[in-house]
């Protein structure tokens, strides 16, 4: 599947992209050739929770790092108090 760059046209829409951690800490390959092509339209990360243990959250941390771009939020797949709170 090709990766299509976001039009720039498109500027005052920036987003925020919510991920996975896939494999044992690793960012989907999808959303790094996404990444490549559109980091500028991003202004942060969401990532949800799946019981990856010491994994957990990696994808979000290495996004963050690899294309500076700040966590906003982790949470739960399902959801918590805890994360409903934080909202």
């Amino acid at each position: 599947m090709d990766i299509q760059k976001i039009d720039e046209a498109f500027k005052p829409y920036e987003g925020h992209l919510i991920t996975y951690t896939t494999g044992f800490g690793e960012v989907p390959v999808s959303t790094l050739r996404f990444l490549d092509e559109n980091s500028s339209m991003i202004k942060s990360v969401f990532q949800w929770k799946q019981n990856l243990g010491s994994h957990y959250a990696k994808a979000a941390t290495r996004i963050s790092d690899q294309f500076k771009l700040p966590i906003l939020m982790q949470f739960e797949l399902s959801g918590t108090m805890a994360d409903i709170q934080n909202l």
